[in-house]
């Protein structure tokens, strides 16, 4: 990360002050940079912990695996019946994935 020099001061109430103190703290971000990501983005997102990280990841070696048998059964032919069952699957892991990596819970 750059060392950060330059510095804004801003005036704010005490409760304007516990609000950004309260949200910094739960999405486990520093006051700091808490206050750049809502200016330059509007929005924080709080980063993933260990357990989330866990989740996506196995979610991630599933969803890899569900494409390969896909793939073979579309080789073999004999299993047409039950593609459309694991690729229906697959974009309900991949919309897990998608929510997961965006934040929303």
């Amino acid at each position: 990360m750059n060392k950060r020099k330059p510095s804004i001061e801003v005036y704010l109430t005490e409760d304007q002050r516990w609000t950004i103190k309260k949200a910094a703290a739960e999405t486990r971000l520093s006051i700091s940079e808490y206050c750049i990501e809502m200016i330059f983005k509007g929005v924080v997102k709080a980063p993933l912990d260990a357990d989330q990280l866990k989740m996506i990841l196995a979610l991630t070696g599933m969803a890899n695996n569900l494409n390969q048998v896909v793939k073979r059964m579309h080789q073999d032919k004999e299993s047409n019946h039950m593609i459309s069952e694991l690729q229906e699957v697959i974009k309900k892991l991949n919309a897990i994935l998608d929510d997961r990596k965006d934040g929303n819970r």
